[in-house]
């Protein structure tokens, strides 16, 4: 499992997407995390992934999954290309790259928990109208409630994933 992220971000993305205009929309990354781990928990394919990568089972709580090195940084891992739950750290040259090829290129960017507010910035930026009602993909419906220990793992993530 291959992120499709890595080409604009590997040597020659300059060239390859320059006078492109790319769009990129981030979420929270403790809850894109969050969101990862419940939707990956219940497919037995990501599970057995997990465990040929790690020689692990699955992590059982979300407060573990934080603790492991293949969830660290995983929206800078995306973004360069990384395999999902690949456990190698973030190089400082990779991070460096990632953030020139951001200056680089003509990136419009937007925020998912700003969504009314992505969606002027892309229409301002790219000239375009979108529809008054986007449609809707995805719902989670698995979301575990959060538990008293969630400000520990909130604490455990920021430490563990500055890069994201």
């Amino acid at each position: 499992m291959i992120s499709n992220a890595g080409d604009i971000f590997q040597a020659g993305g300059e060239t390859a997407y320059q006078g492109r205009r790319l769009t990129l929309v981030l979420r929270n990354p403790i809850d894109r995390l969050e969101s990862e781990y419940n939707f990956l928990q219940n497919r037995t394919e990501f599970r057995e992934l997990w465990t040929r990568i790690n020689s692990t089972e699955y992590p059982s709580t979300f407060g573990a999954y934080v603790e492991t090195e293949s969830a660290t940084e995983s929206i800078t891992k995306f973004l360069l290309g990384r395999d999902l739950f690949d456990p190698s750290p973030v190089e400082p040259a990779e991070f460096d790259r990632l953030v020139e090829r951001l200056d680089q290129l003509e990136f419009t960017f937007g925020l998912t928990e700003d969504m009314p507010g992505t969606i002027a910035n892309a229409e301002h930026r790219l000239g375009i109208v979108c529809e008054k009602e986007l449609e809707r993909h995805r719902t989670s419906i698995h979301k575990a409630p959060r538990g008293d220990d969630w400000p520990e793992i909130e604490a455990a993530f920021t430490i563990r994933n500055p890069l994201d």
